[in-house]
C-alpha cells in the first residue's frame, strides 16, 4: 500500500484549489460539527471514516464507481483509519480511498480547530515514485500553502514549456508591483530552494489531467503565506534577481459562502480598442461567488454599449454554477441550456434566461455584440461550463489554451471529527453531449504562452479574441 500514499496526498493537496471550483450546495453544507469529548480516537476515526465512505457510496452518481469494488476498498483501509493517532494520519488513509476514485472534486478541508500536530519523519511525509519523501513534502507543503495561508506578494505563475516557472501576471498595487517584478521573469527559486527538483517530481505524475491539477495547485502555493510574513524570491528577467517580497491580504471584497474557506473576489472592467477602433469592453474576476452576480448587473450599462465584450476567466477555478447561470442571461437572446448536471436519480439543468430587466425595473435586452471568453489551463469547473456551454450554442468564442477538466459538480459536508468532505454527486455533460472532466475545454483559437509575448507585455489570448471581434464586426 505504500507506493500508493503519494497518490492520495497529491489528491488532497489538489483538492484545496478544488475547494473553490466546487458547485456548492449550500442547503446540504452541514454546520460545524464538534468532536464529542466522550468519544475515544478510535471511535472518532471510525465514524469519519465511515461517514466519508457512506457519502460517496449513497451519492456518487455512478453506482457501479466505474467497477471500483467499493466495499472491498472499505474493508481494506477501515482498520487503518481506526489505528490513526491524529487527524492527519486518519486524513492520509480517507486521501486514499479517494485517490482509488481517480476523480477531480473529492477532497477534505483540514479544520485547523481539530488538527493534531504531525510528525515530519519520511514515513509520514510519502514520497512521489522517483522523489525523495523529503522533496515530495516540500511539494506538498507549497501546494497546501495557498489554502492555509493568507497573503501573497501579487503574482499569478504558470509553467512554460513544462520546466519554466513564469510570471503571467502582476497585480497592481500589491508588494510585487512596488517591487518591480514584471510579466515573463522566470521564478528560479524561493528561499533559496530552487523549483527544479519540485518540477522534476512533478512531471513523473503519469496521469495527465492529473498532473496538471498539481501543477496549479503547486504554483498557486509556491508564494503563498501568513499576511505580513517576507518571502525571497529569485527570479531571471535579462539578469538574475532576488527579492524579498512582502506577502499582503490579496486586494478585493472577502466573500464567505457556506463551508467554502473565506476568498478574496477580485472583479475588473477595464477597456481595449481593436485594430478598426472598435470598443471592447473586458471583465475579468477571480471567482465565480454570489457578488459577481451584483458586479455584472452593475457593468451591463458599459457592457451594453461596447462593440465587443471579452470576459477573461483564465486561472478561474470555478465556485457557484447558479451564478454562471445568471452572468451568461445578460448575453442570450433566448433561453439555452449550459449543460446537464446527471446525478444517480436526478438530473438538473444548467438553464440561462435572457435578462430583460434592469435592477432598477427598466426594460433592457441582452448584449448581442461579439463575445469573447480568454481560458487557460487555470480555468475550472464553473468557468468550464460557461465558457464550453456558450460555445455549444455558437454564442461566444474561446481564446487561449486548454481548460483543467474538472467539472464535477460538488457539495460540501462536516465529518464527525470536524473536516469538511468534498465530494461530486453529479456529473457534467457539456450541451453537445460531451463531458468535461478530465477532458478539457479547447479553445477555437489556441495562442501558447509565450515569454517573448510576457516579457513585451504583449496578451496573445486577448490580441487574438480583438481580431476576431473586428472580423465580426
Amino acid at each position: 500500500m505504500r507506493k500508493r500514499r503519494p497518490r492520495a496526498d497529491l489528491r488532497r493537496a489538489a483538492g484545496t484549489v478544488a475547494i473553490l471550483a466546487a458547485l456548492v450546495s449550500p442547503a446540504m453544507a452541514e454546520s460545524p460539527a464538534t468532536r464529542p469529548p466522550s468519544q475515544s480516537r478510535e471511535e472518532v476515526n471510525l465514524a469519519t471514516f465511515d461517514r466519508a465512505w457512506s457519502l460517496i457510496a449513497d451519492t456518487h452518481w455512478d453506482p457501479t464507481l466505474g467497477g471500483l469494488d467499493w466495499a472491498a476498498v472499505r474493508d481494506e483501509l477501515r482498520p487503518k483509519a481506526g489505528d490513526a493517532t491524529n487527524d492527519r494520519e486518519l486524513r492520509r488513509v480517507i486521501e486514499e480511498m479517494l485517490a482509488r476514485l481517480g476523480q477531480s472534486h473529492f477532497a477534505l478541508l483540514p479544520d485547523p480547530a481539530t488538527d493534531d500536530p504531525t510528525s515530519t519523519s519520511d514515513e509520514d511525509a510519502g514520497g512521489l515514485p522517483g522523489c525523495s519523501a523529503a522533496r515530495s513534502a516540500e511539494i506538498f507543503a507549497a501546494m497546501e500553502r495557498r489554502h492555509s495561508g493568507d497573503g501573497d506578494p501579487g503574482l499569478e505563475l504558470r509553467l512554460l514549456d513544462r520546466d519554466q516557472v513564469v510570471v503571467t501576471r502582476v497585480v497592481a498595487g500589491t508588494p510585487a508591483a512596488a517591487a518591480g517584478v514584471r510579466t515573463g521573469w522566470r521564478l528560479l527559486a524561493i528561499d533559496g530552494a530552487p523549483l527544479e527538483r519540485s518540477l522534476e517530481c512533478i512531471r513523473r505524475v503519469d496521469d495527465v489531467a492529473f498532473q496538471r491539477q498539481i501543477e496549479i495547485s503547486w504554483l498557486r502555493g509556491l508564494l503563498a503565506g501568513p499576511a505580513g510574513s517576507d518571502v525571497r524570491a529569485r527570479f531571471h528577467g535579462g539578469s538574475h534577481r532576488e527579492l524579498v517580497l512582502r506577502r499582503a491580504p490579496p486586494p478585493g471584497e472577502v466573500v464567505r459562502f457556506g463551508n467554502l474557506p473565506p476568498a478574496a473576489l477580485q472583479f475588473e472592467r477595464t477597456s481595449a480598442e481593436t485594430r478598426q477602433r472598435a470598443r471592447v469592453a473586458v471583465v475579468r474576476f477571480n471567482i465565480w461567488l454570489p457578488p459577481v452576480s451584483a458586479a455584472f448587473e452593475s457593468a451591463m450599462s458599459e457592457l451594453r454599449a461596447a462593440d465587443g465584450v471579452v470576459i477573461d476567466l483564465r486561472g478561474n477555478p470555478g465556485g457557484v454554477s447558479a451564478v454562471a447561470q445568471g452572468v451568461a442571461g445578460h448575453f442570450v437572446a433566448e433561453t439555452i441550456s449550459l449543460g446537464t448536471m446527471k446525478g444517480r436519480r436526478d438530473h438538473l439543468e444548467l438553464v440561462a434566461q435572457p435578462r430583460r430587466v434592469a435592477r432598477d425595473g427598466s426594460t433592457v435586452e441582452p448584449y448581442g455584440g461579439p463575445l469573447a471568453i480568454l481560458i487557460d489551463e487555470g480555468s475550472a469547473s464553473t468557468s468550464e461550463l460557461f465558457a464550453a456551454g456558450l460555445r455549444d450554442h455558437d454564442r461566444a468564442r474561446l481564446f487561449g489554451s486548454p481548460s483543467a477538466g474538472a467539472a464535477l459538480p460538488a457539495v460540501m459536508d462536516r465529518l464527525p471529527n470536524g473536516d469538511v468532505f468534498m465530494h461530486a454527486s453529479m456529473d457534467y455533460i457539456r450541451p453537445n453531449g460531451e463531458r468535461v472532466e478530465g477532458r478539457p475545454v479547447v479553445p477555437d483559437v489556441t495562442t501558447p504562452l509565450r515569454r517573448a509575448d510576457l516579457r513585451a507585455g504583449t496578451d496573445a489570448a486577448l490580441e487574438a479574441a480583438l481580431s476576431w471581434i473586428d472580423e465580426e464586426l
